[in-house]
């Protein structure tokens, strides 16, 4: 008997041992944020933000005050917090000069430190300290920066897909806020959300952006999916890989010149794309060709959406199914 003791605590320390290693829990590294710099976009601002808030939150001292539904009240001797009943047990004292410490670290990230006094003294969350840095900036989005949406073209660098996530992006940040009326439709207690109709706007925007006749090309193109109802924002992964080929296809290739412009982000001279508006040179012929050039379904279909289609080619050659013609 005494000698299967020694195996029985070894047993025991071995299940021990197991399920600790099962029990641990291992957390991702989160870089630091960086500091800021004298001139920033809301863009760069919102990524920092993000990466601010990751990084805290791995602070078993400092989580608290990342929470959006954390808030505090300066005016009160221990910020509003009661003591804790879990966790660290911090007494209230302590939490509210946690609090301050967590509001200086924020504020150590800009190159200034005026602010920092106004983040402690009259800010109630993380979250309207964020707006006010965004406000000194100048980037906060208004229905005046809104406009500048009309500014924003492809960059010469990026992919027509990329194009349409920026212009998503952009009206993202300029959704409606919080118990906003404007004739009879109330924005509701969250503020406005991206719609799938608000996105299907901007999808229209975007194709004519790109080329004038790329619509009617996409009416025609996806006229069984439109007709299905199936979403145009829906169709943007399969129409932006083939932009090209269908401008090609219709004899619109836009003329693409490099430019200089200030982008909404507040970023110069980047290389963008402009788009050559120019009206399709398309004619009648003064005379009936041949039957072996000539394709009466074509010269209908680019007579009817006013654009220049390849109609010379024999019937039996088209590349185009009658049905969609």
């Amino acid at each position: 008997m005494p000698s299967q003791l020694p195996v029985s605590i070894g047993n025991l320390l071995l299940v021990h041992a197991t399920n600790m290693a099962m029990n641990q829990v291992t957390h991702v590294k989160i870089p630091p944020p960086r500091q800021l710099n004298n001139q920033e976009t809301l863009q760069s601002l919102q990524q920092w933000y993000r990466t601010f808030k990751q990084y805290y939150k791995r602070d078993s001292h400092f989580k608290l005050f990342t929470l959006s539904t954390t808030t505090w009240d300066p005016t009160d001797a221990t910020f509003g917090f009661p003591a804790e009943t879990a966790g660290l047990r911090r007494p209230a004292e302590e939490l509210r000069e946690d609090c301050i410490d967590f509001l200086h670290a924020f504020a150590g990230y800009m190159p200034y430190g005026y602010l920092t006094e106004k983040f402690i003294s009259s800010k109630t969350s993380l979250e309207e300290g964020f707006r006010v840095v965004c406000d000194h900036y100048g980037v906060s989005p208004s229905q005046e920066s809104f406009l500048d949406l009309i500014n924003i073209h492809k960059d010469a660098s990026k992919s027509y897909r990329q194009y349409h996530e920026r212009i998503l992006a952009f009206a993202r940040q300029h959704l409606t806020r919080a118990n906003v009326i404007v004739d009879g439709i109330h924005s509701g207690p969250t503020g406005d959300g991206l719609t799938i109709s608000h996105m299907n706007l901007l999808t229209l925007m975007w194709l004519k952006d790109i080329h004038p006749s790329l619509i009617n090309i996409v009416k025609t193109e996806y006229s069984l999916e439109l007709r299905q109802n199936t979403q145009l924002s829906e169709l943007v992964p399969r129409i932006s890989v083939n932009i090209d080929n269908l401008l090609e296809r219709y004899d619109q290739n836009p003329s693409v010149q490099r430019c200089s412009v200030q982008s909404p982000d507040g970023d110069n001279n980047v290389a963008v794309h402009k788009i050559q508006r120019k009206q399709p040179n398309y004619h009648k012929p003064k005379k009936s060709p041949g039957k072996s050039n000539f394709c009466p379904g074509c010269f209908y279909l680019g007579d009817k959406l006013g654009v220049q289609v390849q109609y010379s080619h024999s019937t039996s050659d088209c590349p185009r199914k009658s049905t969609v013609v």
